[in-house]
């Protein structure tokens, strides 16, 4: 009786163990739609794309980045129209606007920002 049982565990786990296998087989093939308020031809976008691709590629997905307006993105990532937008601020959706939105917390890019002018006494709101 104990030899049947362990025969039949032994076939459980070895049917586990090759389901586990094939999950990223099942995967393959799923591509993910990505916004973002940038356009292809600037390096924000060149940078976040191939990052991504590559991230994403070696987890078995596809992925695609296209640029929405910047009020635009977020709305369909939150409608579930759009996997996910990768260019926001760190305070993004404080105020919980958009509730379906979970921001991840590794960042991809970095970036500093500044003003430029001819005037000594700006001082940019914003």
């Amino acid at each position: 009786m104990q030899h049947l049982i362990r025969k039949n565990s032994i076939c459980y786990l070895a049917a586990i163990m090759l389901l586990l296998a094939w999950l990223p087989a099942l995967a393959f093939g799923k591509d993910l739609l990505f916004c973002t308020p940038n356009t292809k031809d600037q390096r924000i976008f060149k940078v976040s794309h191939a990052m991504l691709a590559e991230a994403f590629s070696r987890l078995g997905y596809g992925f695609e980045l296209i640029t929405y307006p910047a009020k635009r993105c977020p709305t369909e990532v939150d409608n579930g129209n759009v996997d996910g937008d990768s260019h926001r601020i760190l305070d993004f959706n404080a105020n919980g606007e958009y509730p379906n939105l979970v921001r991840v917390e590794e960042a991809i890019q970095s970036i500093d920002q500044s003003v430029f002018s001819k005037k000594l006494h700006i001082k940019p709101a914003g």
